[in-house]
């Protein structure tokens, strides 16, 4: 059994090393310091299409709900708590805002670099909180992003979708099975 826990070790750690080889490269420089231009359209949004607790049955709001929560567990948490959850809000903001009509080539590429760093990040965090990273590997910059300007560009880009959609996308849960497991995936009814 020991033989067999520092194979995973090992194994874990080579993955780390992979996660940590990719932030590095995953550069937002480009939009550093961005300051939101759609502060009051996200406003709306939160307070119209956001349920104060649970998911919103449409796609402005659980876009904007989303990144609001990947911001509070980066900036509060040090994503502490990263989980499947997480996993799973920076795929579906990143697929979502990849397939909007409404966003440049320029604004889908953008998106889906800082989708990748929030995950990254995310994901650098959980290791280091699962004790997967070694002391020599360990770097607290990785842990979390927390400047705003990512997370303020992909709330200006989730107002641009409710600029061009007013009317709330109706979001459906579908229960899909892979093999005998069973996940639920949300999709939009765009």
């Amino acid at each position: 059994m020991k033989s067999f826990d520092r194979f995973k070790r090992k194994k874990d750690c080579d993955n780390t090393k992979s996660i940590v080889e990719e932030l590095e490269t995953l550069n937002v420089e480009t939009i550093h310091g961005y300051k939101q231009k759609y502060f009051q359209e996200s406003k709306h949004i939160w307070k119209t299409l956001v349920p104060k607790q649970g998911q919103a049955d449409n796609l402005q709001g659980e876009l904007l709900r989303q990144i609001e929560k990947l911001r509070y567990e980066a900036q509060n948490n040090g994503n502490i708590n990263w989980d499947d959850n997480f996993e799973y809000f920076c795929v579906f903001i990143n697929t979502s805002l990849k397939n909007e009509s409404s966003l440049s080539t320029n604004q889908k590429e953008t998106v889906d670099l800082i989708m990748r760093k929030i995950q990254k990040h995310g994901q650098y965090a959980h290791s280091l909180n699962t004790n997967q990273v070694s002391d020599s590997l360990f770097d607290v910059m990785k842990i979390a992003y927390v400047d705003d300007d990512i997370y303020d560009f992909i709330a200006d880009c989730i107002s641009v979708v409710y600029i061009n959609h007013p009317e709330p996308i109706t979001l459906i849960k579908k229960r899909v099975f892979i093999g005998n497991t069973s996940i639920y995936i949300t999709i939009s009814s765009i």
